[in-house]
């Protein structure tokens, strides 16, 4: 995302500087009207995060999560829309969650400013044992 307008006229500089420090919501986490539908929040967990792209294998940071997906820090972050797996590993537990990512929303270097720039992704597909073990960590992280 941009500073650029939107079709309303307002300036989405705001949003994306909310967005980069987690306290926006992801694009596809609202209707038409621009109405919340996130039950969770997100929070401030930096962990290790492993992805690949079309041409290499990835390390980063995450900057928060929740429920729905996180924000991985990076400077070169994947284009918006692009579907892709990720790992990350939950403490305390020996398996890795090994799940599909989607690309909702970046913030690329260029327009960070003093912001960490880096992409907002949403969890496609957990399976129902990492998708509670996700949610056990962040109840306990609360």
């Amino acid at each position: 995302m941009s500073g650029k307008k939107n079709e309303s006229g307002k300036n989405k500089q705001s949003l994306d500087k909310a967005q980069a420090q987690g306290e926006a919501r992801l694009p596809d986490d609202t209707t038409d009207s621009g109405a919340d539908k996130r039950t969770t929040e997100r929070l401030p967990i930096r962990m290790l995060v492993e992805y690949e792209s079309s041409e290499d294998f990835l390390i980063d940071f995450t900057a928060n999560m929740s429920i729905g997906g996180m924000f991985i820090q990076t400077t070169n972050p994947l284009p918006e829309k692009t579907r892709f797996r990720l790992r990350f590993r939950i403490p305390g537990r020996e398996k890795p969650v090994d799940t599909v990512g989607k690309v909702c929303w970046v913030l690329p270097p260029e327009e960070a400013g003093c912001m960490q720039p880096g992409m907002g992704v949403r969890f496609d597909d957990l399976d129902p044992e990492d998708l509670a073990c996700v949610e056990e960590m962040l109840a306990a992280w609360e």
